[in-house]
This record gives C-alpha cells, sequence and structure tokens, in this order.
C-alpha cells in the first residue's frame, strides 16, 4: 500500500484522508459499523524558498515517521493502536509493509486523536505499548556531509485532535522541534573560488541528544511550549557540515542560496566559544568564536554567511524561521 504524502519543513503540513474501503466507497461519511481506511497524503506549506531546502520537499527515502492514536470515548481517551511505522518512497509518497498494515477509524463512528513523530531514537518501536509521554532520546548525527544523516537528525512532531471519520483532507502539521545551522562561504582578499576547493567546514562545541518529552495536548503553535518539550543532553561534539562555496560581488553574498545545513539542539552557548571551523586544504582551520552568548531556539534557522581570508573570517549571521530573527556580525580568526 502506498500513501501519498507531501512534507514540509518550517511548519510541515500533512493531511490525513480518510477514504471507504473498496467494497464500501458509496457508504455514507461518519456512519458506525463500517470500516473507512486511514490514509495519508500532504501539502507542503514552504516559508521561504530563497533557499535550497533540505527535506522541505518531501521525507527522503527510507525516512519513518511513527504514528499513535487515540480513539474519543466520549470525554476520555482510549488508546486505539501503536507505533504506526510509514516508510517514505523518496517520491512524496510513504509505503507500508503489507495490507495488513492498514490502519481504519473506529467503526464505533468514535473519533480519534493522533501523533506522529520522525526522529533517530532506538527507543521507538513498531507497536511500542505507550506513547513515549515520559521522553524519549533524540541521536543528532556528527557528520551532516551525509545527507540522510541530516534528515535522520532531524526531530519532528505532530499532534492532532479530535479527527471525525471522513472522506475529506484533514490537515496535521509537524513542526521542527531542533535548530538549524546554515552556512555559505566565499573567498575573502588574496583567495579565489577555486582555492576554497577542498575546505572543510564544521559546527562546534553543541550537544548532540536531546530529550524529547512530547506533550499529547500541548498548543505546538508555541514555539516556548515546543522549546518545553526538548533538552540538550550528552557531550559536545564537533558536527560536520558540507562545504558549499559561493561567488559574490564584493559586499554581497548574491549567489548564496545553497547552504552547507546541520540540525543542532536547542541549547545556549556562551560569549567566546569556537563555533564554526573552517580549513582550507593545507592551511591551518580559521574559527568563528561567538562574540556574545547565542541562544539557539527550537524551530528556528541560523544563517551564516562567511568570508574567508588568508588569516580570518568574517561572518555575517541571521536567525530566521523555520522562524524570523535579528541580524548581527562577528569575525574569526586563525588558531
Amino acid at each position: 500500500m502506498k500513501l501519498n504524502i507531501k512534507y514540509t519543513i518550517g511548519s510541515a503540513s500533512i493531511a490525513i484522508l480518510a477514504l471507504a474501503a473498496c467494497n464500501n466507497e458509496n457508504m455514507p461519511e461518519n456512519e458506525a459499523g463500517q470500516s473507512t481506511e486511514i490514509r495519508l497524503t500532504s501539502g507542503i506549506e514552504v516559508m521561504s524558498r530563497a533557499y535550497t531546502p533540505k527535506q522541505d520537499e518531501q521525507i527522503a527515502k527510507g525516512e519513518k515517521v511513527y504514528i499513535w492514536a487515540d480513539e474519543v470515548v466520549g470525554s476520555e481517551e482510549v488508546t486505539y493502536f501503536h507505533a504506526w511505522e510509514l516508510t517514505a518512497d523518496g517520491n512524496g509518497s510513504f509505503e507500508s509493509v503489507a495490507d495488513a498494515d492498514k490502519k481504519y477509524f473506529p467503526e464505533s463512528g468514535n473519533g480519534i486523536d493522533l501523533y506522529a513523530i520522525h526522529g533517530n531514537s532506538p527507543e521507538i518501536e513498531t507497536d511500542m505499548i505507550d506513547f513515549p509521554i515520559s521522553g524519549i532520546t533524540h541521536n543528532i548525527e556528527t557528520n551532516q556531509t551525509v545527507d540522510g544523516n541530516f534528515k535522520k537528525s532531524d526531530l519532528l512532531y505532530a499532534s492532532h485532535q479530535d479527527i471525525e471519520r471522513t472522506k475529506s483532507a484533514i490537515p496535521v502539521k509537524f513542526y521542527h522541534m531542533l535548530s538549524k545551522i546554515q552556512i555559505a562561504i566565499r573567498p575573502g582578499a588574496g583567495l579565489t573560488l577555486s582555492d576554497l576547493d577542498g575546505s572543510t567546514v564544521s559546527v562546534l562545541n553543541t550537544k548532540t541528544q536531546v530529550g524529547f518529552t512530547p506533550s499529547k495536548v500541548a498548543d505546538l503553535s508555541d514555539a516556548a511550549v515546543r522549546s518545553s518539550m526538548v533538552s540538550a543532553s550528552g557531550v559536545e561534539n564537533e558536527i560536520s557540515v558540507p562545504a558549499v562555496s559561493v561567488d559574490y560581488v564584493e559586499g554581497a553574498f548574491t549567489s548564496a542560496d545553497n547552504y552547507g545545513e546541520a540540525i543542532i539542539a536547542p541549547q545556549t552557548l556562551a560569549a567566546g566559544t569556537q563555533f564554526i571551523k573552517v580549513t582550507l586544504e593545507g592551511r591551518n582551520p580559521l574559527y568563528y568564536v561567538l562574540n556574545a552568548e547565542e541562544k539557539f531556539e527550537s524551530g528556528k534557522r541560523y544563517i551564516y554567511h562567511i568570508t574567508v581570508n588568508l588569516t580570518e573570517l568574517d561572518v555575517e549571521s541571521s536567525i530566521e524561521g523555520w522562524g524570523t530573527g535579528t541580524t548581527n556580525n562577528g569575525e574569526a580568526t586563525m588558531d
């Protein structure tokens, strides 16, 4: 079975489409005692396309989403199904293993509440008994030059209540729970674009584990609420980022529509922290050091335009959504 899906980043929207089973195509909507299959399609809401995003168009091939459902029985919720595992096919659809994996609305006619997680956690298993209300550990990959590791590191969550049995599409919105770093480098004084060939870029001194405690009823549109569900943990690591270099007109990143990207945990780094490292082939590393305390927030992307000079980095940074933010400047020097 294929479940067509469109997937968004920023405010990722997913639509749940309830269609009658083949032998009940003409059944009235919401009639008790009939089997109405739950299928997934997707709709995309892209907040900004002034860059080349990863995983904005759709979930990458092989990525998994786990969905739980409660049946709404009067004023109570009763567990309906556990950790329904769906796998993205890379073409905008989801696949389940077999027809036996299909899910249906309750024949009682009651509505359902749905909760969905895309994450990199060994604690989530198909048919795990309970929704992980007590929390799970999400792992951020340290080598994000591998595109699949970037997508695997991306923690997304959605919850939607009071879904009535229907043949119509019902939108359920995923939210980014972590932060995204985007980096573009350009040649500065004494260098040309070809001098950046073979360079490497890393994000430094961030923790690469996240404690995630999802709430079934929280208002996910509130950034503060989302932030309260995640906390950085584990040791600080170096995260490798694709080195994306661009040409430019003096004073402006005119071609910075492609970025090396990395997912990091929301956390606060102190002033004086070495945060970005750029190493040209055959030369000593150059570092961007934070000149003020920096708070990385859930659901925001942080953009760094780095001019690489022979002995230092000139850095212009901005914060956007996934939300919106402010702009500041910084520089880095050779170690």
